[in-house]
């Protein structure tokens, strides 16, 4: 699909976590530091998390130079995701993408043996993260499924964290009985249909 270039990781399948980014990437010197260390061995965890708390951005680090939508969904709305993602991909502004089952690395880890293992929860966090803060807007998929997520609500308030009132934070209200959106939600755009996507960002 000819949008998605900066969130295609199909490419980054099979790869070391050292090359899944370009130095282009926000957070790349970050993501650098935090994969110094021997990745998986004893205490990586441990050195992981003391360079991300002891890290911080650098002043190379932009936002995307175009716009990225992030689409946070629960995992029983693949369909409704993907089908937005369609939308805003096939339009003729060049617009990102970034759906997480579209990560090989995030779909690698899905099928770990165990996952409540620190190590696969830890990376799922980076990946996302990394994600987030590389996208200039994020769309949330509002279904009976969202909610008890307890990772929608997180994704969305990351993008519109600098401002009460943001249109970069939309909400795509997809319940056939149109169930009231969260509060916040009212801060941002909020949609009833997907080919409203035309119109945003």
């Amino acid at each position: 699909m000819p949008g998605r270039i900066r969130f295609d990781w199909r490419e980054a399948r099979e790869i070391d976590w050292r090359e899944r980014y370009s130095r282009d990437f926000v957070g790349y010197d970050l993501w650098m530091r935090i994969f110094e260390f021997e990745f998986g061995s004893p205490g990586w965890i441990d050195m992981a998390l003391e360079a991300l708390h002891r890290g911080r951005f650098s002043e190379a680090d932009t936002s995307p130079a175009r716009p990225c939508v992030f689409i946070s969904h629960r995992q029983d709305d693949e369909l409704q995701a993907v089908a937005a993602a369609n939308v805003l991909i096939n339009r003729d502004d060049d617009i990102d993408v970034w759906l997480d089952v579209e990560d090989p690395d995030l779909q690698r880890l899905a099928q770990h043996p165990d996952p409540s293992d620190p190590l696969v929860r830890i990376l799922t966090a980076l990946v996302i993260e990394m994600a987030l803060i590389n996208s200039s807007h994020v769309l949330a998929i509002l279904t009976s499924n969202t909610k008890g997520s307890m990772w929608v609500p997180y994704e969305y308030g990351r993008i519109k964290q600098q401002r009460i009132l943001d249109v970069k934070a939309a909400m795509l209200n997809l319940d056939e009985d149109k169930i009231e959106e969260p509060e916040y939600a009212l801060l941002g755009p909020i949609f009833y249909a997907t080919n409203a996507l035309n119109n945003w960002p």
